[in-house]
């Protein structure tokens, strides 16, 4: 019994053993037999807090990808350049050589996305040229230039034609138009004497004579400003001015005008080289421009030419001081020259800091120009006031524009004996009873310091100053003059006056704020002073034993004193006066800020 559980034990162990044998091939035939299986953990869950700090995650599936707003922007700049410049493209080289104007056109257009086209009259026309760093638009004028063509630009196409085509197509088209063009800070009639001056024939520039600026037309009035009108109005320059028809007919802005400009263009195809494509007038009181031509793009490049030609006009105010010195008891000059031992080149003293640029021509004296420091200058003035020996003749401030002339005298008006006339008159009714009577002319002259003064603001901010000035006095018993008395055959002797002037040219230079000074003009005098025992001097012939008479020389020397301060804007001027002001002012108004011109009556209480 006991073998029996044997053998069926061994039995069993056998059949479990074929089993797992059996299971074992069956897992070698599987395909994925070998590779290992991950692990599966638990994941937890993330929080909102999680998802906020981890950065998300892209996939750029197609394009290009970019840093931020900037670049982008820059790439699409950077792609569409030719399409976004268009005529303003600039080409690095363009060369055409033996080419068709057809191929150009095509070329230019692929070029700057622009449509160019040509007409059949040139398009089989071969040009050449070679340009280089040069906008699309700037080559093809040159193009046209170089070779007699004429080219429109109109509703994003441009044609290439002849100047025949041209003309044709501007009688053709009759599409005319007429702009106001308001100038803000030049002259509007010379502005417009500008456009003629550059576009030569292609404008004509009609002035009305009889404009008044603050006022209105007559239109009773007739002008001569070679313009025909008919009852035809246009509503355009009337809506824009607000001008009446009558001013419209004095202006020559109405639609006649523009049939008058295509048949001077017809006749122009014919006659001239260029034909008239635009028409000019001046409307003096809105400091306005009026317009009108058949090419739009004509009108444009005007506008462009008012637009950087009307700038705001920069201003110099001048400060200007006369002086007048006594030269005597050893005093040589306003200015000290302190000439240096080791060569012939001298310095210009303690007070001078160099030489103005420029010369100056005076007739009659030397001048020296010298650039001060305004500190210096006047110390040097006040030196010679504690002295006694200078007098401030004149202090004028005076505002000029830019390359303007301004001009001030001060003197004053002085009666001079000029000559002397005699006349014989009759007594009563015997021809031989006469007499004769002097009668001494006499002529009035303005005379003391004249000063013409044109500044021009350099860019570096210096101011050049060109001056002319004159400085005159009277001298009384310069000459005489002897007249016979026909009737008793005496002499008669006569006194007459002169005029000493001096005149002065010259260009200077200095800084803003810096004070130049111009000397040298010396006038020499004489004299008379006479002292006497009164009453004992006056005694006919024996008077002179009583008395004493000296000739004493005196020297005078004049010198101008000019601080320009660059005003580079009108909106500067009212704080750079201000400033000024504050210096130089003692008026109640600037140190105390008083509001009233006349001061307060205080009323004294007994």
């Amino acid at each position: 019994m006991k073998i029996v559980r044997i053998v069926l034990l061994a039995t069993l162990v056998l059949a479990l053993q074929a089993c797992a044998g059996l299971r074992e091939e069956l897992r070698k035939s599987d395909p994925n037999y070998g590779v290992r299986k991950p692990e599966v953990t638990g994941v937890p869950m993330p929080t909102q807090r999680d998802l906020e700090e981890q950065p998300a995650k892209v996939r750029i599936i197609k394009g290009t990808p970019v840093a931020g707003p900037d670049e982008a922007r820059r790439l699409l700049a950077a792609n569409d350049q030719a399409t976004r410049l268009g005529l303003d493209l600039v080409l690095r080289s363009f060369a055409l050589r033996d080419a068709q104007v057809r191929v150009v056109t095509e070329l230019l257009t692929e070029l700057s996305g622009f449509n160019v086209v040509a007409s059949g009259a040139v398009a089989d026309r071969r040009v050449s040229i070679y340009l280089k760093d040069v906008r699309v638009r700037d080559a093809l004028e040159a193009l046209c230039r170089l070779n007699d063509l004429w080219f429109r630009e109109g509703k994003g196409i441009i044609t290439l034609m002849t100047r025949e085509e041209y003309v044709r197509d501007l009688e053709a088209r009759q599409s005319d138009q007429t702009r106001a063009f308001y100038v803000r800070y030049s002259n509007a009639l010379d502005m417009a004497k500008v456009i003629k001056a550059i576009m030569g024939d292609e404008v004509r520039l009609t002035v009305i004579d009889d404009e008044k600026v603050y006022g209105h037309l007559d239109p009773s009035s007739t002008t001569s400003t070679g313009l025909t009108s008919t009852a035809s109005t246009t509503g355009r320059v009337s809506d824009t001015l607000g001008l009446s028809p009558a001013q419209l007919e004095k202006i020559g802005v109405e639609q006649t005008a523009a049939g008058r400009t295509g048949a001077d263009a017809k006749a122009a195809g014919t006659q001239t080289t260029r034909p008239l494509l635009a028409m000019l007038t001046v409307f003096k009181r809105n400091n306005s421009i009026i317009a009108r031509s058949l090419d739009s793009t004509l009108l444009n490049e005007m506008g462009r030419i008012i637009e950087n030609l009307d700038t705001p006009t920069s201003q110099v105010l001048l400060e200007i001081k006369i002086l007048q010195l006594n030269l005597d008891d050893g005093f040589q000059s306003f200015f000290r020259f302190d000439y240096a031992d080791t060569g012939s080149a001298g310095s210009l003293g303690n007070y001078a800091t160099g030489l103005a640029l420029g010369g100056a021509s005076v007739s009659g004296s030397t001048a020296f120009n010298f650039v001060f420091d305004s500190e210096k200058l006047d110390l040097r003035i006040a030196f010679f006031e504690s002295k006694g020996r200078v007098q401030v003749f004149s202090t004028p401030f005076l505002m000029a524009a830019n390359n303007s002339k301004v001009e001030f005298f001060v003197g004053e008006e002085t009666p001079l004996r000029d000559q002397v006339t005699s006349k014989t008159i009759t007594i009563g009714e015997d021809a031989n009873n006469t007499i004769n009577t002097f009668e001494v002319q006499i002529k009035r002259e303005e005379l003391g310091t004249d000063v013409e003064l044109t500044p021009f603001i350099n860019d570096d901010g210096t101011v050049t100053l060109e001056i002319d000035a004159e400085i005159s006095s009277a001298i009384l018993n310069f000459s005489t003059t002897q007249v016979v008395n026909n009737v008793t055959g005496e002499v008669i002797t006569y006194a007459l006056d002169g005029v000493n002037k001096t005149n002065l040219k010259s260009v200077l230079s200095a800084r803003s704020g810096q004070s130049i000074a111009i000397g040298g003009i010396i006038k020499e005098s004489v004299e008379r002073n006479t002292k006497k025992v009164p009453l004992l001097g006056d005694i006919p012939y024996m008077g002179v034993l009583f008395r004493d008479v000296d000739n004493v020389k005196q020297k005078i020397e004049t010198v101008i004193v000019l601080t320009p301060h660059v005003i580079a804007h009108p909106a500067m001027a009212g704080r750079t006066s201000d400033q000024f002001l504050s210096r130089k002012s003692s008026h109640d108004h600037i140190t105390k800020g008083s509001q009233n011109i006349i001061p307060e009556v205080r009323e004294v209480q007994p």
